[in-house]
């Protein structure tokens, strides 16, 4: 299966607008909005397959509402963030662990 035909299927049957970015680092920009660090080297287990992997690995997905960043390995959703005025929502449910590389 391709890494991106669960998403996109699942986008369709959705009948929303999403827009898959093809872009290594993609999750960089709206991380690097919400945390001061570098958080695309940063690396997480999937709650669902148990994947382990950068999130600068991830298949991003932007829509109007927010972001999606998935997993690589079987498609589900490892990280959600949606944007408001003056404010974001951070869901890490699908995120089993994040592994984050001490700054000293």
């Amino acid at each position: 299966m391709e890494r991106t035909a669960l998403p996109r299927r699942l986008a369709w049957q959705l009948g929303r607008v999403v827009e898959l970015i093809d872009d290594s680092n993609a999750a960089g920009g709206v991380l690097g909005q919400i945390f001061t660090f570098e958080m695309t080297t940063a690396e997480v287990i999937c709650a669902n397959c148990d994947a382990v992997g950068p999130i600068g690995a991830t298949v991003v997905y932007a829509t109007a509402m927010g972001t999606i960043m998935r997993c690589p390995g079987c498609g589900e959703a490892l990280i959600r963030i949606a944007h408001g005025p003056q404010r974001y929502w951070v869901d890490f449910s699908g995120t089993r662990l994040m592994q984050l590389a001490a700054t000293e």
